[in-house]
């Protein structure tokens, strides 16, 4: 029924139960001259339209006005169903398809499929090494819309298997979002004993958008060697200390979502930053090896800290 509709029916509604409570004509209505019934049905209708132009004068005929208006409105807000909800719906899913739309077109989710499509070189990691440092991809990098449309896309293309990614792309992709594939227990199949250990990567409390990368290595599958995969990100200096400057990265922008980039929580961001002086970083003192790699960074950290700044300072100014 339409809004018009609607208030018709009330209005015609109300209008019979305006002599109760009220008792004005009452005396009058009873009269039995004609005169006497058409004075009265007169005053009866002036009353009506006095009392839709008054709060409160006519409350039964107010009610049968406002009160289906507002049940449905409250009903939309509690199960988030009907016209109003729906609407509201297709107007989010519409903005977030726009946004994974406009990635493919002329952001990051574009970078990363021209790359991938060359199949020579989606499997060099030194090619998604630079991707993941690139100023689009940094961009987007905790977006939903960017995380879910990559996740998609790796899913559903035919370059290589989904279930077996190129190695260095996985291996700079867990670079790049700080995760760690880790020991998941032996996998059987077909009664037999999987011959290599089973990996995967288990997040919790971060942004979605990392959560949604997770998902990527836990649909590798039986021939996607993420223990080896893992044990050289870890081993190998120069990736190791690129994941450390990632996981510092990944700490800051966590801190900063939760509020705690405060004087009271001053030790812990102190800390993470101070390990972003120049005698740490990797490449600038002759890229010694040993055990104090694990505590150097990647040089690369003083660029996702320019964009960790560039990125709070575009907050702060509400753009």
């Amino acid at each position: 029924m339409g809004i018009d509709a609607t208030y018709h029916h009330a209005h015609t509604a109300g209008a019979g139960y305006t002599d109760e409570g009220k008792g004005k004509g009452r005396t009058d209505w009873e009269d039995k001259s004609g005169e006497g019934n058409r004075r009265e049905e007169r005053s009866r209708k002036g009353g009506d339209d006095r009392g839709s132009r008054e709060n409160g004068k006519s409350v039964e005929g107010r009610e049968e006005i406002h009160q289906p208006e507002e049940t449905a409105e409250k009903k939309t807000a509690r199960t988030g169903t009907g016209e109003e909800g729906e609407s509201l719906l297709e107007r989010l899913a519409g903005a977030q398809l726009q946004a994974v739309k406009k990635s493919m077109e002329t952001g990051a989710l574009h970078d990363f499929i021209t790359l991938f499509t060359d199949a020579r070189q989606a499997k060099v990691a030194d090619t998604w090494r630079r991707f993941f440092l690139t100023e689009a991809f940094l961009e987007e990098q905790y977006a939903e819309e960017f995380a879910g449309g990559l996740y998609v896309y790796l899913m559903e293309q035919e370059v290589f298997p989904r279930d077996n990614l190129p190695a260095g792309l996985l291996q700079e992709l867990a670079i790049a979002y700080a995760l760690i594939p880790h020991f998941a227990g032996e996998e059987y199949g077909e009664g037999m004993k999987y011959p290599k250990e089973w990996y995967k990567v288990s997040v919790e409390q971060t942004f979605p958008a990392r959560k949604q990368v997770a998902e990527i290595f836990n649909r590798q599958g039986w021939d996607c060697d993420l223990k080896s995969i893992t044990r050289r990100m870890l081993k190998q200096p120069a990736s190791k200390v690129r994941h450390n400057a990632f996981s510092d990265y990944l700490a800051l922008k966590e801190m900063g979502s939760q509020g705690k980039l405060t004087e009271a929580e001053k030790e812990s961001w102190q800390h993470i930053l101070g390990l972003g002086q120049v005698h740490y970083l990797y490449e600038r003192n002759g890229k010694r090896l040993g055990s104090g790699d694990y505590e150097s960074r990647s040089e690369c950290v003083v660029r996702l800290y320019v964009q960790w700044l560039k990125q709070f300072g575009e907050m702060s100014r509400g753009k």
